[in-house]
């Protein structure tokens, strides 16, 4: 169980608004009463009518550090006193465990990840409140109702608007354009016919790699910035030790999407915590090829490898095009040129080749 210290923070961390005056010091200590009474009376927990799990939600993205740990950590009481079980659909939406809500608290959970004050000891309270709502996605795709087609839409705020900022103002053969081309970047493979744990695969994989190119082009790096992308790794190691070799080989894209990010980024070689996050990596990918196999396993890299590089190409092509544009069509049309005539001359080698055999035949 937890205890009072878990919940009551020795000094704030700085991440508050001016404009929020003493608030937060109201929804700090009524967080901190609910903790204490689910210590005393701990069926208050699971007799959803007595508290208002909504609230306590949507404290989880307050604009004050101390008020979000509490949150989560209020969340993570809950978590531990129900059962991990599949979504039911029994459930009102706003129920805390019914899908429409673990989906939004994982939404919620993210954003926490993209904290400037978050630490060790927040961010494994964000991966086990992620790892629960994992193991009841997994539960989820073995009901009946896992074959309903599930969408999550986009929240601008929380995703699209955070790819923006990563690249805003970016000038170099790494930057990609905020329109289109941006989230053709960050995208990854989805899973035929949507489930909420490919959602959330998904989700997380997209976060690590937009971690991993805000370090690259921070021109002061925060001190906690591999907070996020190794949170999100331990999520995944999590997860895939609980789960079959079938199941991992689903959602093998979304991770190694964003592993292979971690590992490639020699820009960050000389910085000591990339080092400790890729040894993270590391280990996450070596236990992968146990689950899955070495061929298996490797098969799926050389993809990601491959959709990278031609990615990184397709963007130093377009740079160059609005550099030069009069050059870079000077070039697209000698390659088209080469294409043409490397397509005539296999052309001509198959009729010959044809018609070599009715000589023979002959």
């Amino acid at each position: 169980r937890q205890s009072d210290e878990d919940i009551e923070m020795a000094e704030p961390t700085g991440d508050v608004r001016e404009d929020i005056g003493e608030e937060w010091q109201l929804a700090h200590q009524g967080l901190s009463t609910l903790a204490k009474v689910a210590r005393l009376f701990p069926e208050t927990l699971t007799d959803f009518n007595k508290i208002s799990w909504t609230t306590v939600f949507s404290l989880m993205n307050y604009p004050h550090t101390w008020v979000r740990i509490a949150a989560t950590r209020f969340q993570g009481a809950l978590f531990a006193a129900v059962p991990v079980a599949a979504p039911s659909p029994d459930v009102p939406p706003d129920h805390p465990l019914s899908l429409a809500s673990m989906v939004e608290q994982v939404k919620l959970l993210c954003s926490q990840l993209r904290s400037e004050n978050i630490d060790a000891p927040f961010g494994l309270q964000i991966v086990k409140n992620l790892f629960y709502i994992g193991r009841c996605f997994y539960l989820y795709e073995g009901t009946s109702q896992a074959g309903a087609t599930f969408e999550v839409e986009d929240e601008p705020e929380m995703e699209e608007a955070e790819e923006e900022e990563a690249w805003e103002g970016v000038g170099n053969s790494d930057a990609e354009d905020t329109n289109g081309d941006l989230k053709d970047s960050f995208s990854v493979p989805q899973p035929e016919g949507g489930t909420p744990l490919g959602w959330m695969f998904s989700y997380l994989s997209r976060g690590a790699k937009i971690a991993m190119h805000e370090r690259q082009i921070a021109p002061e790096p925060k001190s906690n910035w591999t907070e996020r992308p190794a949170s999100i790794v331990r999520w995944f190691a999590a997860m895939v030790s609980q789960m079959n070799a079938d199941s991992i080989e689903k959602y093998l894209p979304q991770m190694i999407a964003a592993l292979h990010r971690m590992v490639s980024a020699t820009k960050l070689r000389d910085d000591p915590q990339y080092g400790e996050l890729k040894t993270l990596t590391l280990e996450l990918q070596q236990l992968l090829q146990e689950k899955v196999g070495g061929t298996k396993y490797s098969y799926f890299y050389s993809e990601a490898q491959q959709a990278f590089g031609q990615a990184k190409e397709d963007r130093k092509e377009k740079e160059t095009e609005k550099a030069n544009p009069a050059a870079f069509a000077k070039r697209r049309h000698q390659r088209e040129l080469v294409k043409r005539q490397g397509k005539k001359r296999k052309a001509a080698a198959a009729l010959k080749g044809r018609d070599h055999k009715k000589y023979r035949a002959w």
